[in-house]
């Protein structure tokens, strides 16, 4: 203000000065500069004075939650290997890389070796070192894998050649071994188990989990109502701090509450509403979904799905085993000579079938999980974490919605999930079972009504929560505030100055 008043004076000033001259203009000229040199100086120590005072009012992190985060990151690894809907399959990962390389059509080259390279890695992880000599279901099978092999996992471009030369004759070469593969994790599954057992060796999973969950839910109350955090929020523009003026939430606060009530039990229940609401959304999310698995349930053709088709398929296996010994009894005899091609021509017969054969089998085993896992007095819960320990099926199940869902979104639909299994403060889905068909608007209504909370139906349904969760946080937001150190006033204050500085580039 001071220094506008002084630009006003300077401009003033310069208007009745003279200019009819050569000698006006300089004078004109050498005080204008001079002012000009002042005003910077001025600016500088103005703007200085803003980012000290900026300074001065910001709060320091909170290193406690980077640690909390820290563990959870951590224990969420180890909760992997303690799932009890997956076999090593699943928990190695070995699952997702054989399915991308199922897929090679949708990849390049170098993609599908590297997938080849990662299995490769998995078994060797398990213990369990494959050589060429393990890739014997079919000619063109051996010839890549024995290339694959020599280059050591290096140069993997190099193999172009030997794929331009195969891939005419056998156009299914990467499902080939994309079988192969399936077939020597079976024969070498019980050193897989042994490493994922080995990974949580004397762990419990439901202390595992309850600690997680202690830990889980206090990272989320101090995350949630960390002062750095929230000041940050308001200083980048993710909140309008004008919206959390006192005299604003305070109507806000007014608007759900049946009657005023000045005191602790208020707010705490305001906090429990926020935990309801973050888990009703979560459940509208994933409502279609636990919808699909019901279906599955429902269906008692599924509780017996894949016995028959690992007897199909351990018959096929068999027969390629056989055809493989004729194959080296043939070389050993007539060496160069043996004809052998009406061997290779039958393991591309059985090959053929064991690829509908697994696609199948995979398919069953995630419906059978369903049937036979569930009960009726399973929770919607127990259902999540089922469809959560599958990704490939889940990533199906969201297909059938919106066939034009990409990887990345099914990956970010799978971590929501994940997190909203983990989430603390769950109340009803881990109550409510499958087999329960209340209205959960009527029980979440009731809860809060005896709560001193006045919400309605129209406010729960998909198109309108969001704005209910805003208003509520809006109202747990303010009281952090007026719960810190921190004022209202001085955090409105460094998002002005803030201002000014971003203005400034400083």
């Amino acid at each position: 203000m001071i220094m506008s008043k002084k630009i006003e004076q300077y401009k003033e000033l310069l208007e009745v000065l003279p200019r009819t001259n050569v000698k006006n203009s300089r004078e004109y000229k050498k005080k204008a500069l001079v002012m000009k040199q002042e005003m910077q100086e001025q600016r500088e120590k103005a703007l200085k004075e803003i980012k000290k005072r900026y300074l001065g009012i910001i709060v320091e992190g909170n290193s406690e939650i980077e640690l909390l985060n820290d563990y959870l990151n951590k224990s969420e690894k180890k909760l992997v290997f303690l799932n009890q809907y997956n076999d090593s399959y699943e928990k190695t990962g070995l699952n997702e890389v054989l399915n991308d390389l199922r897929k090679f059509y949708k990849n390049d080259l170098f993609q599908v070796n590297n997938d080849i390279r990662i299995s490769l890695e998995i078994f060797n992880t398990a213990l369990v070192t494959l050589t060429e000599k393990d890739f014997n279901y079919g000619k063109e099978v051996e010839t890549y894998m024995t290339e694959f092999f020599k280059l050591n996992n290096k140069n993997l471009e190099k193999l172009q050649e030997t794929f331009d030369n195969l891939y005419w004759k056998c156009p299914n070469l990467f499902e080939y071994i994309n079988i192969c593969l399936r077939h020597l994790y079976s024969k070498n599954k019980k050193a897989f188990e042994k490493y994922c057992s080995n990974q949580i060796k004397g762990t419990d999973l439901s202390k595992e989990e309850e600690h997680y969950k202690y830990i889980y839910s206090k990272y989320l109350q101090q995350e949630n109502s960390d002062i750095k955090i929230l000041q940050d929020k308001f200083l980048e523009g993710e909140l309008d701090i004008k919206e959390y003026e006192d005299s604003k939430v305070s109507k806000l606060k007014s608007s759900i509450l049946l009657k005023e009530e000045e005191n602790d039990d208020q707010i705490n229940n305001i906090l429990k509403l926020s935990y309801s609401l973050y888990e009703y959304k979560k459940y509208l999310e994933f409502k279609s979904i636990l919808e699909k698995v019901k279906n599955i349930y429902l269906d008692k053709s599924n509780k017996s799905l894949t016995k028959s088709l690992l007897k199909k398929i351990k018959k096929s296996e068999k027969r390629i085993k056989k055809l493989n010994k004729k194959i080296r009894f043939r070389k050993f005899l007539f060496k160069s000579r043996a004809k052998t091609e009406k061997f290779y021509n039958k393991i591309n017969t059985n090959l053929l079938e064991l690829k509908d054969l697994y696609k199948e089998y995979d398919d069953a085993k995630f419906k059978e999980i369903i049937a036979t896992r569930l009960s009726d007095n399973s929770t919607l819960l127990d259902a999540l974490k089922i469809v959560s320990s599958y990704k490939i099926d889940f990533g199906k199940l969201l297909k059938e919605e919106n066939e034009e869902i990409t990887n990345q979104e099914i990956d970010d639909k799978l971590k929501e999930l994940k997190e909203f299994i983990l989430y603390p403060n769950n109340n009803i889905i881990n109550n409510i079972t499958i087999s329960d068909n209340s209205d959960i608007v009527t029980i979440i209504l009731d809860k809060y009504k005896l709560m001193n909370i006045n919400i309605t139906g129209e406010q729960l349904e998909d198109t309108n929560i969001d704005s209910l969760i805003s208003l509520v946080n809006k109202v747990l937001v303010n009281h952090y505030i007026n719960s810190s150190n921190q004022s209202f006033e001085k955090i409105n204050d460094a998002c002005e100055l803030k201002k000014v500085l971003d203005s400034n580039g400083l």
